[in-house]
């Protein structure tokens, strides 16, 4: 059971700052102020428009990162911008330990999935290294049809045995199509019936070759792989596999919406003591699954999307997302997804809340209007998924206003969505930081810029290079914004 979440303003007290601008596939993270410092030591001039968002995105660079050493915790920063509206990002972080979770792996087996195979096997090997014996898994594989191939279980050893041979299995659909190529009523029958005919049948007249009541090993004009593929399915519990593998081969496709939603309605409600998630493994083909999500997420229950494909539209990926306790990984190849797959397990499967709405609390609303809030990925911007984003410290945001002249520093409420309810917290906003302007362009979120021309300029000041640093300093004429 995690701590209730009305400690998070005394918590947030306890953060340290640390300085970090390591940047990494996420909704958030430090990517803008890590890439212009990339061109500013390369020398090359930093351009492009930028938004609200990348200051939050930056902002972890620009007033450092805070670490939480236990429970959650909130820290706050703020920033006048250009059109003297006050920007306050609200970042969020947690250490605590991750409760039980049920996870259903939802795997495309499609024929678009030629060259990504390896990515599902990758994505359930992160889970069965990361899981525990209080954990339960499952796996199922769609392409115009889904099936269950690993019925949910705890985590034993023979549970985990039992997964990977129906990855290893799953790996064999090519084998299964030109099997089934080779006999066009394969689909009428049995994935037995693929391997008669391939030799003579044993004594007991079973069907199968007696090639393989001899030695385990088929011959004849059978494709390679099929007497491995055949050995692999006779070692599983699952009597129905070789089955399951032909009825998904013969039912080609990809029905991602539909697959999800059959695989979501098996997972049970969530709770605050137990986890329900699917992750979907695909190349993103086909319609979006964005409604069995959406429902699902009702009931506690999350979605992870890794898509696998560089060429695919992402649109789908991001419709996911925006549903209550999602995400998708968006990253510029497998590698990146699977390796912040594996870095962030726990915070995707156990997400402190589901929905999380931000308001202006009753005291600061005679003194602020909230114009807007920003930075968030949900579709309506209030701040679902913001505990995915940035790197473990999720960041939202909101556009405020004075009402006249002198007013209090604003303080803010977070209504957090758990299973067990809604949970409000109060989070005061601290005295704005000065938000520098460069020549860099016309954004009211050179935050990140401005912090990349900083670290650039320590790093030419300890190398001793004076011509560079020169150089920066011509290169920028500050205008800084007065403060309250």
């Amino acid at each position: 059971m995690r701590p209730v979440l009305t400690c998070l303003v005394p918590l947030a007290a306890a953060c340290t700052a640390q300085f970090d601008t390591t940047s990494g596939p996420s909704f958030g993270g430090d990517q803008r102020a890590a890439h212009a410092l990339q061109q500013l030591v390369a020398g090359d001039e930093v351009e492009g428009a930028v938004t609200e968002a990348g200051v939050l995105a930056a902002w972890p660079v620009a007033v450092n990162r805070f670490a939480c050493r236990e429970g959650p915790c909130l820290d706050t920063r703020s920033a006048w911008l250009p059109d003297d509206g006050l920007l306050v990002a609200i970042g969020m972080d947690a250490v605590v330990e991750r409760d039980p979770v049920d996870l259903a792996f939802a795997l495309d087996g499609s024929g678009s999935m030629s060259g990504f195979e390896d990515a599902r096997a990758a994505a359930v090997e992160v889970a069965l290294d990361r899981l525990t014996a209080d954990d339960e898994l499952a796996v199922w594989a769609f392409t115009s049809v889904a099936e269950e191939l690993v019925a949910s279980e705890p985590l034993t050893d023979a549970h985990r045995a039992e997964v990977r041979i129906a990855l290893q299995a799953l790996d064999g659909l090519p084998v299964v199509r030109e099997l089934r190529g080779m006999q066009p009523e394969a689909c009428s029958g049995t994935f037995d019936d693929l391997f008669v005919g391939a030799g003579p049948t044993d004594s007991a007249d079973t069907g199968r070759p007696a090639v393989w009541a001899d030695t385990g090993s088929w011959g004849g004009d059978l494709p390679e792989g099929a007497g491995a593929l055949r050995d692999l399915v006779d070692t599983s519990s699952n009597e129905r596999l070789g089955d399951q593998l032909l009825g998904l081969v013969c039912e080609d496709g990809s029905a991602i919406d539909e697959a999800a939603a059959m695989v979501l309605e098996s997972l049970p409600d969530g709770t605050v003591e137990r986890n329900r998630r699917m992750v979907l493994v695909t190349d993103l083909g086909g319609p979006s699954a964005q409604t069995a999500v959406e429902a699902a997420a009702e009931r506690f229950v999350g979605t992870s999307v890794l898509g696998v494909s560089a060429t695919s539209d992402t649109s789908a990926a991001t419709a996911l997302a925006a549903a209550p306790g999602a995400h998708t990984l968006d990253a510029p190849t497998l590698a990146h997804a699977l390796a912040t797959w594996e870095a962030r397990f726990d915070a995707f499967m156990d997400p402190l809340a589901w929905d999380v709405h931000v308001d202006l609390a009753d005291g600061s609303a005679d003194d602020w209007v909230l114009e807007r809030r920003v930075g968030t990925t949900d579709a309506d911007r209030t701040g679902a998924n913001a505990w995915f984003a940035s790197m473990g410290n999720g960041v939202l945001g909101a556009v405020l206003r004075p009402v006249g002249e002198d007013p209090d520093p604003p303080v803010l409420t977070l209504t957090f969505a758990t299973p067990d309810g809604d949970t409000t917290a109060y989070v005061p906003t601290r005295w704005p930081y000065r938000l520098i302007h460069t020549d860099w362009g016309e954004g009211d979120d050179e935050v990140a810029l401005s912090v990349a021309w900083r670290l650039a300029l320590t790093e030419a000041l300890q190398a001793g290079d004076t011509s560079w640093a020169q150089e920066l300093l011509e290169a920028r004429r500050l205008e800084v914004r007065p403060t309250p």
